[in-house]
């Protein structure tokens, strides 16, 4: 800018072409020969007021700090001047370590509100931490909450309520083991985001593995005489359409046998948590899982000269993909404590697409049937797909016996969807009036479990 040689007001228009020149110069190449000195002066002044006018731009948006922020970042400002005295200076213009003299430069835009608290980094004194892997384990009781299936018949009167010779309950207590490994996606160590010790979660890999295992076992004895009835009850119609046998109170043994087998592997991405919601981190997860229902059935009548056997094997298969999107919060070392036991919170919801299928085998042997019913084979086949919404919670403490070691407790629930599982009719009645066969059924997946897990790292 300029004064007016007559008015000696300020001319704005004078100031802006001098600007205008000095940023031309500061933007063309520097000349070779003559001149380039001057064409260097003017380079540097342009450079300065090219820094003026940023810090100008700069000041029309403010950032604010929150009180802990505010606190953390004037605590590393006084390790920043403490570090700066240690490398030989007490102020930043005669010598010191130019990248502490930089970090002080950063801590002081940071409390000016001349830059976002997200740029704040790490300490230039702190050296880079070593990449470390985590590994975890676990043991859990998981109740599958998944319905049983049967073979045969039975009814205590012959005009009572008829119900499978033998079954398995609704699916009761299983055993369930897992393992993840865990691998941080930089090496960069963390900032503090509170004052109070806790460190920032940093983004992350992890690779988890888990299996689940279930199985019943039921064998029924139906004594002769009585007032009770049993018998056989197909899983379709026979070749010359009937349903099954009744064999009275003749008596009849039955024997029930499933299975479930359930695992999945998963991968997962883990973001830089939040400075704030007790350090929340967000997650996505991308996962394939299998679950199959074995069962066995078998059912027999002999005496009298009169033999009649049948026998069921048949499995439901699911596959599926999926993936989730998670919040986990708590769980280390500053978060809320109580006593040694540090709480923490974990919930997922996503969608997963499941093919179902059954396979399944029945054969009836029978001396006394007619010709066409002596001997047959039932086969059936059925499968579906299905898209669902998914979710989990999960919540548990930790209690950390080192550095690099913890153990903890917890208690989860998981809405899985559906799935497919075995269905017979325990019932003449259900095959012959209501034209059910054995079929593939869609149930609702809600397991519940308790565990227990350690992690290491190293």
């Amino acid at each position: 800018m300029s004064r007016h040689p007559v008015t000696g007001r300020t001319s704005l228009l004078a100031g802006a072409a001098c600007a205008a020149t000095a940023l031309f110069a500061f933007a063309a190449p520097v000349a070779a020969g003559d001149g380039q000195a001057g064409v260097h002066v003017s380079t540097q002044a342009a450079a300065g007021m090219t820094v003026t006018a940023a810090r100008v731009r700069g000041a029309a948006r403010q950032y604010t700090l929150t009180p802990r922020q505010r606190q953390q970042v004037e605590r590393l400002r006084d390790d920043a001047w403490a570090e700066l005295i240690r490398s030989g200076s007490e102020t930043r213009s005669d010598g010191g370590d130019p990248a502490v003299r930089e970090y002080l430069d950063l801590l002081d835009d940071l409390l000016a509100g001349r830059r976002p608290y997200g740029d704040l980094t790490a300490p230039p004194w702190q050296e880079p931490a070593a990449v470390t892997v985590g590994v975890s384990g676990h043991y859990a009781r998981a109740r599958l909450n998944l319905p049983g299936t049967g073979v045969g018949f039975q009814r205590d009167t012959p005009a009572g309520g008829e119900r499978f010779g033998a079954a398995t309950s609704r699916s009761g207590f299983a055993h369930a083991y897992g393992a993840t490994i865990e691998i941080p996606a930089s090496s960069q160590p963390p900032t503090a985001s509170t004052v109070d010790g806790r460190a920032r979660r940093l983004p992350g890999w992890s690779l988890g593995f888990r299996t689940t295992r279930e199985s019943q076992n039921e064998l029924t004895q139906i004594a002769a005489g009585g007032t009770g009835e049993s018998g056989f009850v197909y899983g379709g119609l026979s070749p010359s359409g009937s349903s099954g046998i009744n064999v009275s109170n003749f008596g009849s043994a039955h024997e029930a046998r499933t299975e479930w087998r359930a695992w999945d592997v998963s991968g997962t991405y883990a973001f830089q948590g939040f400075d704030s919601l007790a350090c929340a981190q967000i997650f996505v997860t991308l996962y394939y899982a299998s679950m199959v229902q074995d069962f066995d059935g078998w059912s027999q009548h002999a005496g009298g000269g009169v033999n009649i056997e049948q026998s069921r094997d048949q499995r439901a298969s699911n596959q599926r993909y999926g993936f989730n999107i998670g919040v986990r919060a708590g769980g280390r070392p500053g978060d809320i404590s109580f006593g040694p036991f540090i709480p923490f919170v974990k919930a997922t919801a996503g969608l997963a697409n499941t093919r179902s299928s059954l396979r399944s085998e029945e054969t009836v042997h029978c001396n006394i049937c007619p010709p066409s019913d002596q001997s047959f084979t039932i086969n059936t086949t059925d499968s579906r797909r299905d898209w669902d919404f998914t979710g989990s919670l999960k919540a548990g403490v930790n209690f950390s016996i080192s550095e690099n070691a913890s153990f903890n407790l917890s208690a989860g629930y998981e809405h899985g969807g559906r799935i497919g599982t075995i269905w017979n009719p325990s019932s003449g009645d259900q095959v012959f009036f209501d034209g059910r066969t054995t079929e593939l059924q869609r149930v609702n997946y809600h397991p519940r479990y308790v565990a227990f897990g350690v992690r290491l790292q190293f």
